[in-house]
């Protein structure tokens, strides 16, 4: 699947609403975003145009493979500004869950006003949400989790206008 192919049917994951409606023109985001939601053929044309063949395309041998010096460059290089506010959105937030733990009560407004500056970084870069699973360590799981999940959950309610 490249962008620019048009999807044929909608796609659905296991929700009643298709997660992307037929007629739609594929780009780099749907492309992650199936990849995210673990959906490996859709159904595409390749033209917008009527009678072209509608064909399955395989969605996992579409990613590129990425050998160790590419591998060893990425996580070198330096993060970006989503990336440094994600991380300390999740560090802030293991704080919070410790102090849960030890009888403190939820503050809502505190949990709002941690998200709301990762949550806007995220939708000026919404391929960066996808990745957040590359950065995550066992120490921070909950909390790295916790973050991603409101990310996803932001960012399929922005693009359904909810």
């Amino acid at each position: 699947m490249k962008p620019g192919f048009v999807l044929a049917e909608d796609v659905y994951s296991l929700s009643p609403k298709p997660i992307a409606k037929k007629g739609t023109v594929i780009n780099e985001e749907h492309i992650e975003f199936f990849r995210a939601f673990l959906i490996k053929e859709v159904q595409v044309r390749t033209s917008t145009t009527t009678g072209v063949k509608e064909a399955k395309e395989d969605i996992s041998t579409d990613q590129p493979q990425k050998n160790e010096a590419d591998v060893q460059k990425t996580e070198s290089s330096s993060k970006t500004a989503f990336e440094e506010i994600f991380v300390h959105s999740v560090e802030q937030l293991q704080k919070y869950f410790l102090s849960w733990q030890s009888g403190a009560s939820v503050d809502i407004y505190k949990i709002r006003t941690l998200l709301l500056p990762v949550l806007k970084a995220g939708f000026d870069q919404p391929s960066k949400i996808m990745e957040t699973y590359t950065t995550c360590d066992a120490k921070n799981y909950i909390c790295h989790h916790s973050v991603s999940v409101s990310l996803l959950s932001a960012l399929i309610a922005k693009k359904w206008d909810f």
